[in-house]
């Protein structure tokens, strides 16, 4: 029991801090033109969705206060997420360098469908995530995952050295 219970504490807790990290950032729709103010260096853009965050075809053009386009590299890795209960996956698409903090325009368009109308609704693309590198969030969660087992495992032996003192003391004659 102590076991399900610890496993259950453990899993909760570690759903309750990604979907709070999953909150932070500011959210788009995807297909719509936006405006956001980034701050100068590196940032992480995600793609998220209630369905299933796409590996490829999908582009992020963006725009500086001038007009001129600004590059887009890929996010290096496969730095993918989701949250087991609601199903919501997220997957961190591309890596800006930005010279400068300023406004810029942005547009994520995702070619994975044959009609724009079947992309759902609610994927969204999301900038200035806090933490910012993904693997920070990756150390707390394994932080969360290895703690709560931790604690769940000194538990049971707890439980099974008192259990077994328990038992030897009524074997025991009187």
């Amino acid at each position: 029991m102590a076991v399900l219970v610890g496993g259950a504490v453990t899993l909760g807790a570690d759903y309750i801090w990604l979907d709070n990290w999953m909150q932070t950032g500011l959210r788009f729709p995807v297909g719509q033109q936006a405006s956001v103010r980034l701050p100068r260096g590196q940032t992480l853009v995600y793609y998220e969705s209630p369905l299933r965050a796409p590996v490829g075809d999908v582009t992020l053009t963006l725009l500086d206060e001038d007009g001129e386009r600004v590059r887009t590299p890929a996010a290096p890795g496969d730095v993918s997420y989701s949250l087991l209960y609601t199903g919501w996956t997220g997957r961190a698409l591309w890596l800006l360098d930005l010279p400068a903090t300023a406004t810029y325009t942005f547009k994520v368009n995702n070619y994975n469908f044959a009609d724009d109308r079947e992309i759902p609704s609610e994927d969204r693309v999301v900038f200035l995530r806090e933490p910012n590198a993904f693997e920070e969030v990756r150390v707390v969660h394994v932080f969360v995952l290895v703690t709560g087992a931790t604690i769940t495992m000194t538990l049971v032996i707890v439980l099974y050295v008192l259990h077994h003192r328990a038992l030897s003391r009524r074997a025991a004659p009187a």
